[in-house]
C-alpha cells in the first residue's frame, strides 16, 4: 500500500525524497565534491521518520528542495539510529552498507538561533549545494553519479542521495507514504518485536513474540502500549488456546476419530479395507533411480504410510504418504502425498491435493473441506508445501480453492455453515514469506458453492478473526496491527516496544 502510495502521489507531484546518508567530517572538502553549484529551498511540507517529526526551521540539516526534488539530510547520528554503516577514505570515497535495525529513536540535532532569536533556517532563503564527484558505493554498488537522473549532492561536508524507488525500496528497502495533510511518511525498518496473533479474549489480542518464546497482550481498542504476559499468565494463555485448538479440531475432524490406515500391498497395487487405491510402481521406479545414482547405498526399498479421516458409515478420506530413498536422513527423505476419497468401496485421487490434510471440516450437505495451513518459514526441508484448501461435494468432486482465486497459498481464517474466510497469499521466499503484499495478497469470503467475495485487497502481513468476527493484521516488519472491521490502525516503533 505504502509503495503504491509512492509510485503514486508522490512520483505524480514530482516529489522526490533524498537522502544524506552520512556526514563526511574526514575526508570530501569542498574542492573534491563540487561538480557545479546549484541553489535549493527548504521543503514547505511536513516529514516524520519513524514517527519522529522533522523541525526544519530549527534543523541543522534541514530538509531542501531542488527542481522540485525533495533532499533529506542524514548525518552520521542519522545514519547509525537507521541502520547503516558508513566509511569514508581520500581514496575509496563513501561506502554505505544496510544492517540490522538498531531500535533506536531519531534524535535532530539543532542549528545555532541568529542572534536576533529568529529560526536558523528560513524557507525564503536559497541554499548552494554541489553535485558530489567522489566515489560512493552503496550495499556493494558503485553509483555512477553522472549517469544517475538524480544526481548525489553535497553540501556542509553532508552526502545526499536520491531516495528514487531503486533507493528507498530496493536499496534501503524504506516505505514512503505521502498525504496532503500529513505530508510525507517514512519508515525504516524495524527491530521485531511481534510475530503473529495467536488468542483473543473479550478485550484483548495475544501476539507470539518475534522470539517464539513470550507473549504480548494488545488492546483491541489499539490504544495503549503492549505488554508483556508474565511465564505464569504464558502458561495459562497456552493451556486455553491448545484447549480451543483441540476442540475445534476435534469437531473438524469428525470428533476425532482419525487412525492410522491399514493398508495392504498386492505386488504394486495397493488396498484399503480390499478397496484397490492406485499403483505404486511410479514410486518403485523412482526410488531405484536414487540407488542407480548411489550405487554404493543399500536399497531398503519403498515405504507407505496412511492415515484415515472417517467422514461417514461408508465413506472416508484417506491420505497416503510413500517415502523413497530411505537412506537419506529425516526430515529429508523424498516423499509424496496422495489424497483419496473412498466411498462405498470405490477410492478416487483427490486431483490438486499433494499433501496430508491438517484439518477436514464436514458440512450439513455431505462436502467436506480439506485444510493445509501455510507455513510460517519456508525451508529446504519443506519447500514443497503449500497452504492449500479443497472442497469435496457429496458425488466426490472436487475444487481446489488456490486455483479458483489465482494464489499460489491460501490460509483459512474461520469456517460457519456458510462458507469460509480465507486470506490468499501470493509471494514466497526461501526462509520466509515476503510480506510485501500484492493485488493477490487479499481477504475473502467464500460461500459453499465456491463463490467468492473479495473484502480487502493488498493485506499485507499475517491475518486473524478474533471472537467478534473482527479481522486484525499483523504486519512483523513494521511492528502493527490493522482492524480492518473497524479501519483502525497502530504501529508501535521499535524504540517504544524497547522500553
Amino acid at each position: 500500500m505504502v509503495s503504491n502510495l509512492l509510485k503514486g502521489s508522490l512520483l505524480v507531484r514530482c516529489i522526490v525524497v533524498l537522502l544524506v546518508l552520512t556526514l563526511i567530517p574526514i575526508g570530501a572538502s569542498t574542492a573534491s565534491a563540487s561538480g557545479g553549484a546549484v541553489t535549493a529551498r527548504i521543503v514547505s511540507y511536513p516529514v516524520t521518520i519513524n514517527g519522529v517529526t522533522v523541525d526544519n526551521l530549527k534543523a541543522r540539516y534541514p530538509l531542501l528542495q531542488y527542481k522540485d526534488i525533495t533532499y533529506f539530510p542524514m548525518t552520521w547520528e542519522y545514519a547509525d539510529t537507521l541502520g547503516f554503516i558508513t566509511s569514508w577514505s581520500q581514496e575509496n570515497g563513501l561506502s554505505v552498507h544496510l544492517t540490522n535495525p538498531k531500535g533506536k529513536k531519531l534524535v535532530q540535532s539543532n542549528a545555532t538561533k541568529t542572534t536576533s532569536g529568529a529560526a536558523a533556517n528560513s524557507k525564503n532563503k536559497a541554499y548552494k549545494v554541489n553535485k558530489a564527484t567522489f566515489p560512493v558505493n552503496i550495499n556493494g554498488r558503485a553509483i555512477q553519479n553522472a549517469k544517475e537522473p538524480y544526481p548525489l549532492l553535497a553540501m556542509g561536508g553532508i552526502t545526499y542521495f536520491p531516495l528514487t524507488w531503486q533507493f528507498a525500496h530496493d536499496e534501503f528497502d524504506w516505505s514512503l507514504a505521502w498525504s496532503e495533510q500529513k505530508g510525507l511518511s517514512i519508515v525504516t525498518p524495524q527491530v521485531k518485536y511481534f510475530s503473529h496473533l495467536i488468542f483473543d479474549d473479550k478485550d484483548s489480542l495475544y501476539a507470539a513474540a518475534a522470539n517464539y518464546q513470550d507473549i504480548y497482550k494488545i488492546s483491541k481498542s489499539l490504544d495503549r502500549l503492549p505488554t508483556l504476559l508474565t511465564s505464569k499468565e504464558g502458561e495459562q494463555l497456552t493451556k486455553m488456546r491448545l484447549d480451543k485448538e483441540n476442540k475445534e479440531t476435534g469437531k473438524a475432524w469428525n470428533e476425532g476419530a482419525i487412525e492410522a490406515a491399514q493398508l495392504e500391498r498386492r505386488g504394486e497395487l495397493l488396498y484399503y479395507q480390499g478397496v484397490e487405491l492406485f499403483s505404486l510402481k511410479p514410486y518403485i521406479e523412482e526410488n531405484e533411480s536414487y540407488y542407480i545414482n548411489d550405487p554404493k547405498e543399500i536399497n531398503q526399498g519403498i515405504e507407505v504410510r496412511g492415515t484415515v479421516y472417517p467422514l461417514s458409515e461408508h465413506k472416508a478420506l484417506v491420505a497416503i504418504t510413500i517415502y523413497i530413498g530411505l537412506y537419506i536422513p529425516a526430515p529429508y527423505t523424498p516423499n509424496s502425498h496422495v489424497l483419496l476419497l473412498v466411498n462405498v468401496g470405490k477410492a478416487a485421487v483427490i486431483p490438486g491435493y499433494d499433501q496430508a490434510p491438517e484439518r477436514i471440516i464436514t458440512n450439513s450437505d455431505g462436502s467436506v473441506w480439506v485444510m493445509t495451513e501455510p507455513l510460517d518459514e519456508i525451508l529446504a526441508s519443506n519447500h514443497w508445501r503449500r497452504g492449500k484448501t479443497a472442497l469435496i461435494d457429496s458425488r466426490g468432486q472436487s475444487l481446489m480453492l488456490h486455483e479458483k482465486l489465482g494464489s499460489e497459498e491460501i490460509k483459512v481464517l474461520s469456517a460457519d455453515d456458510k462458507g469460509l474466510l480465507v486470506k490468499t497469499i501470493s509471494r514466497f521466499e526461501i526462509g520466509g514469506i515476503d510480506s510485501k503484499a500484492s493485488e493477490k495478497d487479499s481477504i475473502y469470503r467464500v460461500s459453499m458453492d465456491m463463490k467468492a467475495s473479495k473484502l480487502y485487497a493488498n493485506v499485507k502481513g499475517q491475518a486473524y478473526v478474533d471472537q467478534a468476527g473482527h479481522i486484525y493484521v499483523m504486519d512483523e516488519r513494521t511492528n502493527g496491527v490493522t482492524d480492518l472491521s473497524r479501519e483502525l490502525n497502530k504501529v508501535w516503533w521499535d524504540y517504544e516496544l524497547a522500553k
